[in-house]
C-alpha cells in the first residue's frame, strides 16, 4: 500500500489545500512530534479568544500538560513547511530504471 500510495503522489501535480482538515491535524501532529510530546486532544470552538485559533493539548517529555492556542495561519504554515520537505524527500520516479 505505501508504494502505490507513493506511487500515487509522484504521479501528478496536485493542489494541496494547507488550510483543510488532513493538512491541518498533520501539522499539529508534527508540531507536536517536533515538542517530543504526545498529543492528547486537539480542539476548535467559534468563540475561542483570539478567534482562528486552534487548542493543542499535548504531554511534554516532562510529564507536564501543555495548552497552546495556535493561529490558524501559523498551522497552515506549518503544513506547507512540512510538504515541501516531504517533496523533497520524495525519490525521483527517474532514478528507478
Amino acid at each position: 500500500m505505501d508504494l502505490a500510495a507513493a506511487a500515487r503522489r509522484s504521479e501528478a501535480f496536485t493542489v494541496v489545500d494547507f488550510e483543510a482538515l488532513p493538512e491541518i491535524l498533520r501539522a499539529l501532529g508534527g508540531y507536536v512530534d517536533d515538542k517530543e510530546g504526545n498529543l492528547i486532544r486537539i480542539s476548535h470552538a467559534e468563540l475561542m479568544q483570539p478567534p482562528d485559533t486552534i487548542r493543542v493539548e499535548y504531554e511534554g517529555r516532562d510529564g507536564r500538560i501543555y495548552l497552546e492556542d495556535l493561529p490558524r495561519s501559523t498551522i497552515a504554515d506549518n503544513a506547507m513547511r512540512m510538504y515541501k520537505i516531504r517533496m523533497q524527500n520524495r525519490p525521483n520516479p527517474a532514478w528507478h530504471h
